[in-house]
């Protein structure tokens, strides 16, 4: 944990913060914090700074919360991805919040099982316990928003054109294009990146008619917890950084 991350409701004025349970305990044992010592903090889609430690024991912690500083800026960077497996969902919602994604998209592909939609790894606080994790590794405060689409098709037909202008990109790696500065110029990006064994060409061929441009990182097929942070460093890179 290198931000506690904290919640509206743990405050008690302005001047007093009280937490309780996990994050407490985290801090008692692992932290071991003296009375009058700083830890970073930050509020949950809100400011960040330093908490000054007031009392400290395995149940409560309390603190002086200093936050001087905006949360971090909107990520450019959204993802469309083809829904994994439940187990590799919950490490990849951390790594996404770690990474600074805006909005993370999951749908379904016709290589995805059905039968993961109703996964309790998609229970809203499930999903809100994986990305507080990621925001405490990435000393960051904003969540990403997460939307669920049960059929790409409707994704690609109601909820792609409202979306703000921008690069569009599609993983795929049966083709040979790697991507260039132009690819990635704009002020957004969304990336698709599909199941385990790739897009469909049927869904390639809809991807690419809707203004995708498909590219691919080699002729090696990546577990999915492999190819979202090697594609995101790779675009991030060729935009010169977020």
């Amino acid at each position: 944990m290198n931000l506690l991350l904290l919640d509206p409701a743990d405050f008690q004025g302005d001047d007093r913060v009280v937490v309780r349970g996990r994050r407490a305990a985290h801090v008692a044992s692992v932290v071991r914090p003296a009375v009058g010592a700083e830890l970073v903090i930050g509020v949950v889609d809100g400011p960040r700074g330093v908490g000054v430690v007031l009392a400290c024991g395995p149940d409560e912690l309390v603190l002086e919360p200093r936050l001087d500083r905006e949360p971090e800026p909107v990520p450019p960077i959204d993802l469309l991805l083809a829904l994994p497996r439940p187990k590799v969902v919950r490490r990849l919602l951390t790594d996404i919040a770690s990474l600074g994604v805006d909005t993370l998209h999951l749908t379904n592909a016709w290589r995805v099982e059905r039968a993961y939609f109703a996964s309790p790894a998609l229970a809203p606080e499930s999903i809100d316990a994986a990305l507080r994790r990621g925001l405490e590794q990435a000393r960051a405060t904003r969540r990403p928003r997460v939307v669920v689409h049960h059929r790409l098709m409707a994704f690609l037909d109601d909820t792609l054109p409202d979306l703000a202008p921008g690069a569009r990109l599609l993983a795929h790696p049966n083709h040979r294009h790697r991507l260039t500065v132009a690819d990635v110029a704009g002020e957004r990006v969304l990336i698709a990146i599909g199941p385990e064994g790739g897009w469909i060409e049927r869904e390639v061929t809809t991807f690419v008619e809707r203004g995708f441009t498909s590219f691919t990182l080699g002729p090696r097929l990546l577990r999915t917890e492999a190819a979202v942070p090697a594609i995101y460093g790779w675009v991030t890179a060729l935009r010169g950084g977020l």
